[in-house]
């Protein structure tokens, strides 16, 4: 299965000038999980990415904090990467 994950933004109200602005604004957009379907995509919240995208992706960080990060970091150095946190049985469980 394909999957999609997709920030919903509008680059034209970006603040380039102040990128601590533009990732709390980011961040603060709609993020969804999608999955590819024959018919176009769907929202898959069944996914095992979905609950710790929306709600806490690690017991340190809320889904807004994790995202606001990522963007820091990725307007400062160029990139961002996550820890894939797992149980013995190769099941996410944070980020």
């Amino acid at each position: 299965m394909l999957f999609h994950i997709v920030v919903y933004a509008d680059r034209a109200k970006m603040d380039h000038r102040h990128p601590a602005g533009s990732t709390a604004r980011v961040a603060s957009l709609p993020l969804g999980v999608f999955e590819a379907t024959e018919d176009g995509s769907r929202k898959a919240t069944e996914h095992p990415l979905y609950p710790l995208l929306h709600g806490e992706p690690n017991s340190e960080m809320t889904s807004f904090v994790l995202r606001e990060v990522m963007l820091a970091h990725l307007l400062l150095y160029g990139n961002s990467y996550f820890q894939i946190l797992r149980t013995g049985r190769n099941q996410v469980t944070g980020l």
